[in-house]
């Protein structure tokens, strides 16, 4: 369990499934999903860490992992505003795969005002050998 200011796990599993790790500069998966560009605002309306946190992880059975995530979002008297992040990770052999979802709830994301996000992420390796 860790408590904090902590990766969110939609981030952790990004960067497990990406070729070119965490670098923000040459990844076009995290630039596309964290970063905002001249179109406008990123696809996530997130940070990369999610602030007032905890997290609980499994144990590691057969390779398989899982993880939850919530926090408050520093508002404590409004019910249903928190955010929520949960991830699968499996790691065995020539063959690694993730799924992870994220939901945020604040007081503003999008010009719109939506105030509600979601996001999904679904990842998939296997390693060729020779």
């Amino acid at each position: 369990m860790t408590l904090g200011r902590t990766d969110s796990l939609l981030f952790v599993s990004t960067l497990l499934f990406n070729p070119f790790g965490n670098s923000f500069v040459f990844s076009p998966m995290v630039v596309h999903t964290f970063l905002p560009s001249a179109m406008g605002a990123a696809s996530v309306q997130s940070d990369t860490a999610i602030d007032d946190s905890i997290v609980y992880q499994t144990s590691e059975v057969g390779g398989l992992t899982g993880s939850l995530q919530y926090s408050n979002a520093g508002i404590a008297v409004r019910a249903g505003q928190a955010n929520y992040s949960a991830n699968l990770l499996h790691f065995a052999g020539a063959f690694s795969a993730t799924s992870a979802v994220q939901s945020l709830h604040t007081a503003s994301l999008f010009l719109n005002g939506a105030t509600q996000q979601t996001a999904w992420l679904v990842g998939l390796r296997i390693a060729l050998r020779q």
